[in-house]
């Protein structure tokens, strides 16, 4: 269970050091209060998920390497009120079932120390818990991700160098409402 105080005050703490956290004084009594809120504060939240993955890696041509692979993924999650007041019934608040990711990728070795790769891979990360300030979860964060590079090992792979370029694209992303830093919790996306 997870309980949060609702702070009714607007106490800010500038020039605060960590060294020195005694200067913060105590809040007024009727800053933080557990009263029951229109969302409810005390929850429960049950959540599972698994995923099946999966690599095949193809010698194409010599010093060619084609990978395919990918994970199958379910996730469900409910949440149930259950403090101040009674118990509520559960609510399913997310149930994805058969969430493929896919990962495409190949390696060409140019030398035997160096080699060239690239590679395509989806994004899926759920999320866990009640992370909105009104209630209900957020959309999985979904998207794309393509990478190509250099690598190249020396010594007995005492020497390790690396070069990347890679674009990343994603939706869902959950980030702080604007118009209630650090306290409210309501979040919204970047799309």
């Amino acid at each position: 269970m997870t309980q949060y105080a609702n702070v009714n005050c607007d106490a800010i703490y500038n020039n605060v050091s960590i060294n020195n956290t005694g200067v913060v004084k105590a809040p007024a009594a009727n800053c933080i209060d557990y009263k029951q809120n229109d969302d409810g504060y005390g929850t429960d939240d049950y959540a599972y998920q698994w995923g099946f993955y999966g690599q095949l890696r193809l010698e194409v041509i010599r010093h060619l390497s084609l990978i395919l692979g990918g994970r199958v993924s379910r996730f469900y999650e409910k949440l149930q009120y259950v403090s101040p007041g009674p118990k509520s019934e559960w609510t399913t608040t997310s149930d994805i079932r058969g969430q493929l990711t896919p990962y495409l990728g190949t390696v060409y070795q140019i030398t035997p120390n160096i080699s060239w790769y690239a590679s395509y891979s989806s994004i899926f990360t759920p999320s866990v818990g009640r992370q909105t300030y009104r209630g209900g979860g957020l959309k999985p964060q979904e998207g794309n991700q393509v990478e190509t590079g250099f690598k190249a090992e020396y010594f007995h792979g005492r020497l390790n160098i690396s070069s990347a370029l890679f674009r990343m694209e994603s939706v869902n992303q959950p980030v702080q409402d604007l118009n209630c830093p650090g306290f409210c919790g309501d979040v919204f996306y970047l799309n």
